[in-house]
């Protein structure tokens, strides 16, 4: 769990650099936890950016999907 979380606060610290300086970000991870997916939302919404969730479904994951989150 410790792992997951400091892996997640990184990809959103350099999705926040990335998009302060004008680029577009794709982050792709489970995002399992809904609280994750409003996270990443907040920040796209806080850098005025676009926000698509796009849910994969995955037969081949433990998870069974994943989401890819574009700004």
């Amino acid at each position: 769990a410790e792992e997951t979380r400091m892996v997640y606060n990184e990809m959103f610290e350099r999705t926040g650099t990335l998009l302060e300086s004008g680029d577009n970000a794709i982050l792709d991870g489970t995002f399992r936890r809904k609280e994750m997916r409003d996270r990443a939302r907040e920040k796209a919404e806080s850098h005025e950016a676009a926000f698509r969730l796009i849910k994969q479904h995955n037969t081949f994951s433990l998870v069974g999907y994943s989401y890819f989150l574009i700004f």
